[in-house]
């Protein structure tokens, strides 16, 4: 598996995980954009380790 960068969230971003803007997904499911695995995008450094980020934008817990 190769490594991801860990960002830390935008503003913009705090604001959606706050609200909830967040679905659950397996982590085998393939990115519509690029074609990769949902565990190959990057995910955000703690303690929100557990939210990856995919191509759409879209906030995704795995």
């Amino acid at each position: 598996m190769p490594l991801r960068p860990r960002p830390t969230p935008t503003p913009e971003q705090l604001v959606r995980i706050e609200a909830g803007d967040i679905y659950r997904a397996s982590g085998d499911c393939i990115c519509e954009a690029c074609g990769k695995l949902y565990y190959d995008h990057p995910y955000f450094k703690e303690p929100y380790e557990f939210i990856n980020i995919v191509c759409n934008g879209d906030l995704v817990k795995l």
